[in-house]
């Protein structure tokens, strides 16, 4: 453990380094998201304050938040039925947009109301952003038409934690539910449901499946070459995904076994073994030993520049940092500092820098080495082989 980037009044619960690695973006419970300059060192000594924005239509807590691969915006959520956009060009006039989903160009199907956004997520140039609610449905809000151009109605029988796009094309998506199944859909089969009202996407079909989570998933992270994807679970273990070994949706219907619906995990432990599997799991590996308690726990691969992406990290309910080895299932090491829940971790992409975000209200900064780590072009052409986890 290096630093302190900051120290909160109230829970931390998002912390996430934009792709380029000049800024971090913070969510917290009291009603703030924070933007940060990066320094260039292994200490928070040389970063500065970008922008304080103080959030609209907060309900509990921000649940999401997605800055843009230019760094020009960022969306964030919360558990009400509002996307908003922050126009982070003019930093000395931040410019906020609210995005309905339950009534005007932000609703397809008038039929559907929202109560929260789980997950937002922006597509590669920033034009759209894919969002999951507490209703099960996916929606793809167009920003420059202000209007949403997707609607697909109860993809899931419960809320979508979480949603992404599988690489850069953005014509693939993933979404992960608390049904415990992952869905990958394929926006060129949903073609049809793009117009119309009145339950025109409820007929929806994903492209595949993911079966082998016994319990709701909370976070789902692609590595970005459009096959492999991880995602963590309430059944305690994160799981590693190959998009060609997926599920036909008729399969998954008939193998698919319900969640323990009689446990809650924001106050109880854990009720059965681990060693306890779905017999019809798909997935490629299970990673065991965090604990995934009391809130929507993120995981991710770590990054390409300067690892490979050889590991899998994440937060935990016990105030750890689990990095796991990605083609060996090995727990590598685990960090320790925070004495409660860890709930979002972020990797710079290119520094030997890992950020923390935790419940005790603080951002943990967690270095090893001295400046930055050269590309590894050895481990862009193993990604690019295809063939890690095979």
């Amino acid at each position: 453990f290096r630093d302190f980037v900051d120290q909160y009044d109230s829970r931390a619960y998002g912390g996430r380094f934009s792709a380029d690695g000049t800024l971090f973006t913070t969510t917290c419970q009291d009603k703030y998201i924070r933007v940060y300059n990066v320094g260039g060192g292994r200490s928070a000594a040389g970063w500065s304050t970008r922008a304080v924005v103080q959030t609209r239509h907060l309900r509990w807590t921000i649940t999401d938040t997605d800055v843009a691969a230019d760094n020009s915006l960022f969306v964030y959520s919360s558990i009400t039925p509002f996307v908003h956009v922050v126009d982070l060009r003019d930093e000395g006039h931040l410019k906020q947009t609210t995005l309905d989903l339950n009534h005007g160009a932000g609703n397809i199907d008038e039929d559907r109301q929202y109560n929260g956004v789980w997950s937002v997520a922006l597509s590669r140039d920033s034009s759209e952003v894919l969002a999951g609610t507490s209703e099960g449905d996916l929606v793809i809000f167009d920003l420059e038409r202000n209007q949403a151009t997707l609607q697909v109605n109860q993809c899931h029988a419960e809320d979508v934690n979480s949603c992404c796009y599988l690489d850069s094309s953005d014509q693939v998506f993933v979404s992960a539910s608390d049904d415990s199944l992952g869905m990958v859909w394929d926006r060129r089969a949903l073609r049809g449901c793009t117009t119309g009202r009145r339950g025109g996407a409820a007929a929806a079909k994903p492209v595949g499946v993911l079966v082998g989570h016994l319990e709701g998933l909370t976070h789902v992270s692609t590595r970005g070459d459009g096959r492999y994807l991880i995602t963590n679970a309430k059944d305690q273990s994160i799981k590693l995904w190959d998009v060609r070994k997926m599920l036909s949706p008729a399969d998954a219907s008939r193998v698919h076994r319900r969640r323990h619906a009689t446990w809650d995990y924001r106050w109880q432990d854990y009720p059965r073994p681990l060693s306890h599997t779905h017999p019809n799991d798909c997935s490629l590996m299970t990673y065991h030993g965090h604990r995934t308690l009391q809130t929507l726990i993120r995981a991710y691969f770590s990054p390409l520049e300067s690892t490979g992406q050889r590991y899998i990290y994440c937060g935990s309910q016990d105030g750890g940092v689990y990095i796991y080895e990605a083609n060996t299932g090995k727990l590598a090491t685990v960090l320790r500092h925070h004495r409660v829940v860890v709930r979002d971790v972020s990797w710079h992409p290119y520094m030997p820098v890992l950020c923390s975000t935790s419940w005790d209200g603080t951002i943990g900064l967690w270095s090893n080495h001295e400046g930055p780590v050269e590309p590894a072009a050895e481990t862009r052409r193993e990604r690019d082989r295809g063939d890690m986890y095979m």
